[in-house]
């Protein structure tokens, strides 16, 4: 410095040096996990896309976005209205996207995909905010943008909710370190209890993250005696806890549905939780044919496969976990490893409660990122001249060569209904919700069932107590392909059995039966089949109408005027049933002449 001028920092500096390392390394990674998700652009909808996107009127234009505030999500859905899922942030994103594109599915994919970029690079720069080298902020980063566990809630387009939650959080953890660093508290924390609130908004998993900005806070001030950390930790637990009470008394105050708590099998929920974790940790390590199904079963009883060798595996690993974190991770990178492996607990729960997808990627999302970042945390600057460390150097890169192939396989089946579909048979061939999807997407795309097995097959399962069975779908879907396949009698039966697994209630079964018989040749079964529906239900319009028809084609015209007549009382914007009426009472005055 001289004459009072500021020296000016040379370009050759450390520092300018260090910055473009980082920048140049951040975009590596992020043009290897773009190249990566690339197809992904020209991917379908599907799963519950068609639902969730498509027929979902409440994000079809900006005035659904004041009712996702005072409804639950699939309150548009009458058989899911009381699912208890309250997410109005997440209807917010999701008419954000179809005011963009429409129904288009390239821009929701590519809108999943700069989330998914933007949450690899948050977790770079995370770690370079604890203070952690370039290569583990590197790595932590790489894990999070190409392990194959990490596709669901990426090529899924409705899963949004996960990504968006998990970025909402760990921006508010980033905001939160740095007000940690500098001892300027207030301003960034609250920014980040915002954030926390949202992600609350936005997936009600995202309440299970809370508990980290505490443990950082219990990191962070090793340096203090024991009761100066615990108060800290509490306050600032308790700080970040009060956004998600106040996201909770935001829900009670809309809606009052609740996922029934009291309905779950909370004896087989604790026995299936060491199998399911298990199996997270064994996709986790080695993601080869991921699915959305697999064949597993909640437990009724510990058994030795089922409970104790996986429970005693669990501990194993938590062990080996905190003896390895305790000699080589860096300052905070327990905090992701205990994490991490509280995440994959809670999220085995969470699977457990929905006994027909006990194990799903998405469950288990956020442990992903905590689990990314705690193997990031015991990355050494270089590599230390010691066999054991260059060993453990050698499986990580083995292991992240192995995440790279397996990607392109995993990430295909999320291409169309049927890819999807097809893998989770192959994967769990006796779960019948999925039998019955890859039925109907077969009978879709090309026109026609190619068999009735697979429907067949998903009846058997469900007849055997099967989890995630929907009988009445399959029967009425299995009437409809033995109706394809001209088999009356058989499709016949099928209808009835819909109707009769839905107490009476599901009418389109014996509206097909009707329609069946008549389009077969066989008016009086038709007819027959039409007295029950009014029998049943006498206030429904459309039962009296196809009474009239099957009356019609049979020339008994009093009935089939009268059916038609009804049918007006019931409905007077039937303009069908009064064609016919017209005609019918043509053939009245024709043969009373």
């Amino acid at each position: 410095m001289s004459n009072g001028s500021i020296s000016q920092v040379p370009m050759s500096s450390p520092y300018l040096r260090e910055r473009s390392w980082r920048i140049a390394t951040l975009a590596l990674i992020l043009l290897l996990v773009a190249g990566l998700y690339s197809h992904v652009l020209s991917f379908q909808f599907v799963y519950d896309d068609t639902n969730l996107i498509l027929k979902n009127p409440r994000i079809h234009d900006w005035n659904g976005v004041f009712g996702a505030f005072s409804s639950a999500m699939w309150s548009f859905e009458q058989w899911t209205a009381n699912a208890g899922f309250y997410r109005p942030v997440t209807a917010m994103a999701q008419t954000t996207q179809w005011m963009l594109f429409g129904p288009e599915p390239m821009g929701f994919h590519a809108s999943s995909l700069v989330l998914h970029l933007m949450l690899t690079s948050l977790v770079f720069g995370l770690a370079l905010r604890l203070q952690w080298p370039l290569v583990s902020a590197a790595i932590s980063a790489v894990i999070v943008g190409i392990h194959p566990l990490v596709i669901q809630p990426t090529a899924w387009v409705s899963a949004i909710s996960d990504p968006l939650s998990v970025l909402l959080v760990f921006t508010a953890l980033l905001l939160f370190a740095r007000a940690v660093q500098t001892n300027r508290y207030w301003r960034p924390a609250t920014a980040g209890w915002i954030l926390v609130l949202l992600a609350s908004l936005t997936l009600e998993r995202a309440w299970l993250l809370v508990p980290l900005f505490g443990l950082y806070q219990w990191s962070m001030s090793d340096h203090l005696p024991l009761g100066a950390r615990i108060r800290l930790a509490l306050r600032d637990g308790m700080f970040f806890l009060s956004a998600i009470a106040t996201a909770i008394a935001i829900r009670l105050l809309n809606i009052d549905a609740s996922p029934a708590l009291s309905t779950i099998d909370w004896t087989a929920t604790l026995l299936s939780v060491p199998s399911v974790a298990l199996a997270h940790v064994a996709h986790f390590i080695y993601p080869f044919e991921l699915s959305i199904a697999y064949d597993d079963q909640l437990l009724t009883e510990p058994t030795l496969t089922g409970f104790l060798l996986p429970l005693g595996l669990l501990v194993i690993l938590a062990v080996a976990g905190y003896w390895i974190t305790q000699r080589t991770a860096r300052r905070s990178g327990g905090v992701f490893g205990l994490m991490a492996f509280y995440l994959l607990l809670t999220g085995s729960v969470g699977g457990t409660f929905t006994p027909g997808d006990l194990i799903q990627d998405r469950y288990v999302y956020s442990a992903i990122i905590c689990c990314a970042l705690w193997i990031g945390s015991m990355v050494p600057n270089t590599l230390p001249d010691t066999q054991l460390v260059q060993v453990g150097a050698a499986m990580l890169l083995v292991w992240g060569i192995t995440l790279f192939l397996f990607h392109t396989d995993n990430l295909h089946i999320w291409s169309s209904n049927q890819a999807l579909y097809e893998r989770a048979v192959s994967r769990a061939p006796n779960k019948p919700r999925y039998l019955l999807n890859l039925s109907n997407t077969l009978r879709r795309e090309n026109g026609a069932y190619s068999s009735c097995a697979l429907l067949e097959r998903a009846r058997l399962a469900s007849q055997q107590g099967a989890a995630g069975a929907d009988a009445v779908k399959i029967a009425f879907s299995l009437g409809n392909c033995y109706r394809d396949s001209e088999k009356p009698n058989e499709a016949s039966a099928a209808y009835d059995e819909a109707f009769i697994a839905s107490n009476t209630r599901f009418l389109p079964a014996w509206e097909n039966k009707v329609l069946l018989w008549l389009n077969s040749g066989h008016p009086e079964r038709a007819l027959d089949a039409a007295n029950a529906i009014t029998e049943n239900s006498p206030q429904y319009g459309r039962g009296w109408h196809l009474m009239g028809v099957a009356a019609a084609t049979l020339r008994d015209w009093d009935t089939a005027e009268r059916a038609f007549r009804r049918a007006l009382v019931l409905d007077p914007t039937d303009n069908a049933s009064q064609t016919y009426l017209v005609r019918v009472q043509s053939e009245i005055r024709k043969n009373s002449l």
